[in-house]
């Protein structure tokens, strides 16, 4: 089940599996199970997942290049072009990547915060639950349009 503050905020999720017996799903597994088929959808109040047809067809061509990208090491640009940020489960907090970091002056940011700057730019995010103890923030738009979305608001002083 997830957090309630988490009900209605974007997944991304294999469609089959992968399961696992032991908590955590290794990357390699996680991202070749979401190659073969995706789905983006919210959790409802009552742990359900409800998929978005319209968000899953627009970025089905995009879902495998996040999946090759996260496999590889977080220095790898191809990395750097999807991967946000980590959102810590339990206490929710967000630590930005690297380049959103550094562009912002600051790696940790408050979940509404990150939520207000987000639907504030205009760009998607999606979340993906490896069941460990933080979920990969991405975004499908990639890293390029978020900075440059942010640099544009901070030009003419919003």
């Amino acid at each position: 089940m997830i957090e309630q503050e988490l009900v209605g905020s974007i997944f991304l999720k294999p469609m089959h599996g992968p399961e696992s017996t032991e908590g955590y799903i290794s990357r390699e597994t996680y991202f070749k199970s979401l190659k073969q088929g995706a789905e983006i959808g919210v959790y409802d109040s009552e742990g359900r997942f409800i998929v978005d047809d319209e968000l899953t067809t627009k970025y089905q061509n995009t879902i495998p290049l996040i999946a090759d990208a996260l496999i590889k090491d977080p220095r790898d640009p191809e990395y750097q072009k999807y991967k946000l940020a980590a959102l810590e489960k339990g206490n929710l907090s967000i630590r930005l990547e690297w380049d959103i970091a550094k562009l912002l002056e600051t790696r940790n940011v408050p979940l509404e915060t990150a939520r207000l700057f987000r639907n504030h730019m205009g760009f998607t995010t999606l979340l993906l639950d490896l069941n460990g103890p933080s979920y990969e923030v991405v975004t499908p738009d990639t890293i390029d349009v978020a900075i440059e979305k942010i640099t544009m608001c901070d030009a003419i002083g919003v």
